[in-house]
């Protein structure tokens, strides 16, 4: 066996394939529609995508791998995992030949080939499947909590006063030194994240639609607030410093004011582990914990191309005489 490019074939049998899959993306693939098999025709159609899918097997795939890019290419993160049925406890990923593992440590190759610097994943940590990851040399670096909850009534009403302003195209950097501040080193070094993230990518009609909201003393971030939003989902996250923790409760309810929600909508809320201390602020808020995923990162050796030097002729200048000073005083006379 041996990994490939996902083909048009592989979609024809892509229900077989489907009978087991685990989605590595979420809650952020249930709020977009990214659906695996979505993934696998978008990897096919000749485009900048940026979603790749690499399926093992020789003429007949066995399971497949799906990835995102970011970064130029530099960054993959695992978007799902799935093939036919076939046991995944943590005993059964110490085999060499199981599916997984095989699809995992190929891509990981493959990734180096391409110049990619490391590949990240995310999968629920009471998840079998973890061992297969560690087992292909994955290691944690965090954990981020889940929590969701339905939209109220209620959510649209907020006070006046105090209401974060909109962001706009060039705070970006802003939002990226308050992450520098807050998140911690291991993390920002497995992220790798640059002022790009920040951005808001343009949304169009009936699809993903991104906003964000910032709190400000004078030219100082104070906190930030992140919405993804597609049809009834809603995804949101923020940034805040420590000592600001006083404004999360009206932070996080201006942010639900201004999330194009109706009242029984979806809402998820990320929060990272070294965010615990918010946890209060979203329990009184009404929601509850869905899931912990346990973050992970695979660093690759990238082999450096260093430029050969090669030495090349001079040109040979072309000589010429000198004016002497007898000369330039007689031009300057008859001037």
């Amino acid at each position: 066996m041996y990994i490939r490019s996902v083909r048009l074939v592989d979609l024809v049998r892509y229900g077989r394939l489907n009978r087991h899959v685990l989605r590595l993306n979420l809650p952020e693939s249930a709020v977009v529609g990214l659906s695996p098999l979505r993934v696998s025709v978008q990897s096919w159609l000749p485009g900048a995508s940026g979603l790749r899918t690499f399926v093992l097997g020789d003429e007949r795939p066995r399971a497949f791998i799906q990835m995102a890019t970011r970064d130029h290419g530099h960054i993959w993160s695992v978007l799902a995992l799935g093939g036919e049925p076939a046991p995944v406890e943590p005993e059964t990923c110490g085999d060499p030949a199981h599916p997984w593992l095989l699809l995992l440590t190929s891509a990981a190759v493959l990734a180096t080939r391409r110049q990619v610097t490391r590949l990240l994943a995310k999968a629920p940590e009471t998840a079998p499947e973890l061992a297969c990851f560690r087992q292909a040399g994955f290691q944690t670096y965090g954990r981020e909590l889940i929590y969701t909850r339905a939209y109220l009534p209620g959510d649209r009403l907020v006070e006046a006063g105090g209401a974060p302003r909109p962001q706009r195209g060039g705070d970006a950097w802003a939002i990226h030194r308050l992450y520098f501040q807050t998140a911690p080193r291991a993390v920002q070094d497995a992220e790798a994240h640059t002022s790009n993230r920040w951005e808001l990518r343009k949304g169009r009609p009936g699809g993903v639609r991104e906003q964000g909201w910032l709190l400000e003393d004078g030219a100082e971030t104070l906190a930030y607030a992140r919405t993804l939003s597609r049809r009834r989902r809603h995804l949101a996250e923020w940034l805040f410093q420590p000592a600001e923790r006083e404004l999360l409760p009206r932070l996080l309810r201006q942010t639900l004011a201004r999330l194009p929600a109706a009242p029984g909508d979806l809402v998820y809320w990320r929060l990272p582990e070294y965010q615990a201390e918010a946890e209060a602020t979203l329990l009184a808020a009404g929601f509850t914990l869905a899931t912990t995923q346990t973050l992970m990162v695979k660093f690759l050796a990238v082999k450096a191309a260093a430029r050969e030097r090669s030495f090349a002729p001079a040109a040979r200048a072309k000589a010429r005489r000198v004016p002497s000073i007898q000369s330039y005083l007689r031009r300057a006379g008859e001037s």
